[in-house]
């Protein structure tokens, strides 16, 4: 009997805790699916957003990793967009999740408010910010262009032209990236599947990890 073939999935995650995060959810991944978390520090090395491309590239080749899917989580969805957008002879399917990526001019009063307003979980998510402090303090020049991205990037020419196979799972109660910011997602990538998880937030996936792969 010839082995079953496993499929090979690269995580973009969220920003602050985010590679920490990455290894504790998907470390009981199903089997026959490998994980390959990608972190900031080398999804951002050289030139801003145009460097993500070769970057991703860079890292595959590292791992002898021919095709893939994406999950991109939060800010890691955009970028995962991009390395999609960017070479898409290497990714097998896209899975995006409460995604950064819809730019709206927002003021930082407003960014503050969305991110302290009463959501599932939301004070253990508070209290995990907090833990990142020292992270943040350590790799300041890199948060602080993880900050800028959280509130400019926008892809939404780039994923009006993706045509890999896309699911997207959105938490009805996200008001980080509200629901509507993910419908508009799923209008501009042609043929996407959108799912709606009741009753969840933004950071769903850092509490019930299993709807992930449910849903996918």
């Amino acid at each position: 009997m010839s082995e079953k073939k496993k499929e090979n999935l690269v995580v973009f995650w969220g920003w602050v805790k985010g590679d920490i995060s990455a290894r504790r959810i998907f470390k009981d991944a199903p089997e026959g699916i490998d994980v390959y978390p990608i972190t900031f520090e080398q999804l951002l090395e050289g030139r801003w957003v145009e460097s993500i491309g070769e970057n991703f590239i860079r890292f595959l080749n590292a791992h002898n990793l021919d095709k893939v899917f994406i999950f991109g989580h939060s800010l890691g969805a955009p970028l995962a967009v991009h390395a999609a957008y960017a070479h898409p002879d290497r990714v097998q399917g896209l899975i995006l999740s409460d995604a950064e990526g819809i730019y709206e001019p927002t003021s930082p009063f407003q960014l503050a408010r969305n991110f302290l307003a009463p959501s599932p979980n939301s004070e253990f998510l508070l209290n995990e910010f907090v833990g990142s402090i020292a992270k943040i303090t350590k790799h300041p020049l890199l948060f602080a262009r993880m900050a800028w991205l959280a509130h400019h990037i926008d892809v939404q020419k780039e994923a009006a032209e993706i045509q890999i196979p896309t699911t997207i799972i959105w938490g009805e109660q996200d008001h980080l990236t509200p629901l509507y910011q993910g419908q508009k997602l799923h209008r501009l990538i042609k043929d996407s599947e959108f799912k709606i998880l009741k009753g969840e937030g933004h950071d769903w996936i850092l509490f019930r990890p299993e709807q992930l792969w449910q849903n996918i």
